[in-house]
């Protein structure tokens, strides 16, 4: 159970890593002499990456289901495809409910991050 909810996918590991480190960057940049700068940026990365990590968790509740909808429709080819709103959505919450977890690596990463600017503070 371990394995299936933390170490289901190493590739959206690594997406949220680079997400958090290109953060961590470019909240850097601007002034890094400033003490406190490697603290504010590592909790500002994991706060960025936990709300990444809920908007795909919303995303597989099915929040966006219309909008993608609506997208696919314009096309002529897809028009066919699906019958309504209800059905796209039947289709997509069976597809999705293999990949419940996809949500978990990026929330990982970004408490280790939220982890890591605390540990700053205490030590500065």
């Amino acid at each position: 159970m371990f394995r299936k909810i933390f170490i289901h996918s190493p590739i959206r590991y690594i997406v949220a890593v680079v997400i958090d480190a290109l953060v961590v960057v470019l909240s850097i940049v601007p002034n890094p002499k400033v003490p406190y700068q490697f603290m504010v940026s590592f909790s500002t990365a994991g706060a960025v990456t936990i709300l990444f990590g809920l908007l795909v968790l919303l995303a597989n509740f099915g929040a966006f289901d219309m909008f993608s909808y609506a997208f696919l429709s314009l096309r002529k080819a897809n028009r066919d495809t699906y019958k309504d709103l209800y059905q796209y959505s039947q289709i997509k919450k069976e597809k999705r409910s293999k990949h419940m977890f996809t949500f978990i690596p990026y929330v990982t990463v970004g408490l280790l991050s939220i982890i890591i600017s605390l540990i700053i503070l205490i030590f500065l």
